[in-house]
């Protein structure tokens, strides 16, 4: 059973017949994907709701630049048969990308009832320059992502008071993580919960702050047991690992993670590939200091704007043209610098290897 079954067997059961449960707060996580651009969403208010955007401003383009759009477009046909979601007010949304700041920020706001309120994040998208803010977090103390997610947060409660639930999927979970950790305490007072689905962490500093402290145990992190991405950068153990029936790396889409009646399906622990793929990635990292992080990344990304590719899919589509590109820009390198990126490359082969 998953997400869309889910969906099916309990979408006409109302929140007040069935309260709010940790699988509703996926199909939030995995709303804030849709594009919601153009259409009221836009609005500082909760009066469009989610029924009326998939009636009347819903298609396939809305779902396109997700991973797995043909799964996604069935999540929302089934959401729209669901009156228990499609009565959800959708607003505030904001998508907000820049190549100069290196941000890919979006977020969106669920009404679950009149007090209760869901504030979604969104992931990475396909673009580079939103999986050059995620390598970022390897070496900054605060990406710019984090800081517009605080701030939304701040100005949605500003407008609504109430309860709420923060959550998100990939660097969606980091930022909800963020959000809430730096709240005002007037403001954290009325966090119910924080939910990271497969989030990334933090550099160890963050952990050690009195904030995170006082919201640690409304943090719910759940990662897949073959998680990589929730495991990077995880200074704890502090999580729940849920089945999943995808394959490896696709285990990170929310879609294929597995449900028990109105409950995930827990694991006891992530699998051997996760754990071999976690301790090659935090060893790694931690053995480069901050400097050479920031070199690397920056240089990796370099070499691929070279290429003029903003999205994935635009290098993969040209990818003999881009890596020919790259070749030539890698020899052009300064010597220091190539020199510590092909290091960097193979300190991560050899633990690999040697943790295999």
């Amino acid at each position: 059973m998953n997400v869309i079954d889910y969906l099916k067997k309990y979408g006409n059961i109302s929140f007040t017949d069935k309260p709010f449960n940790e699988v509703d707060a996926l199909v939030y996580s995995q709303l804030s994907y849709f594009d919601f651009s153009d259409t009221p969403c836009c609005n500082e208010n909760l009066d469009y709701s989610l029924k009326s955007f998939l009636d009347n401003d819903y298609n396939k383009k809305r779902v396109a630049a997700i991973w797995n759009a043909k799964e996604n477009h069935r999540f929302a046909m089934e959401l729209k048969k669901s009156s228990r979601f499609y009565n959800s007010g959708v607003g505030f949304y904001r998508f907000d990308i820049c190549n100069q700041t290196e941000k890919q920020f979006s977020a969106c706001v669920f009404s679950i009832t009149d007090s209760l309120y869901y504030i979604g994040y969104r992931g990475t998208d396909a673009s580079f320059v939103g999986w050059k803010e995620d390598l970022n977090l390897g070496y900054l103390d605060v990406i710019p992502s984090q800081k517009e997610a605080l701030d939304y947060f701040v100005n949605f409660a500003s407008k609504y008071d109430g309860t709420y639930i923060i959550g998100g999927h990939s660097k969606g979970g980091n930022l909800a993580v963020y959000a809430a950790t730096f709240a005002p305490s007037e403001l954290k007072a009325k966090i119910k919960m924080v939910y990271s689905h497969d989030g990334p962490g933090f550099l160890p500093n963050f952990y050690k702050t009195q904030e995170f402290e006082n919201i640690q145990s409304r943090i719910c992190k759940i990662i897949p047991k073959a998680a990589v991405v929730g495991l990077i950068m995880e200074q704890h153990n502090n999580y729940k690992v849920v089945n999943s029936k995808a394959v490896l790396l696709l285990q990170h889409d929310l879609l294929k993670w597995q449900i028990v009646d109105d409950h995930l399906d827990y694991v006891s622990d992530v699998n051997k590939f996760s754990k071999h793929t976690r301790k090659t990635m935090n060893s790694w990292i931690s053995d480069m200091d901050m400097e050479t992080r920031k070199v690397f990344v920056n240089t990796i990304y370099e070499l691929i704007v070279e290429t003029k590719a903003e999205r994935i899919s635009q290098f993969l589509k040209n990818w003999p043209k881009n890596l020919v590109t790259i070749n030539k820009k890698v020899k052009d390198l300064d010597p220091q610098v190539r020199k510590c990126v092909l290091q960097a490359f193979n300190e991560f082969f050899k633990l690999y290897i040697k943790r295999n």
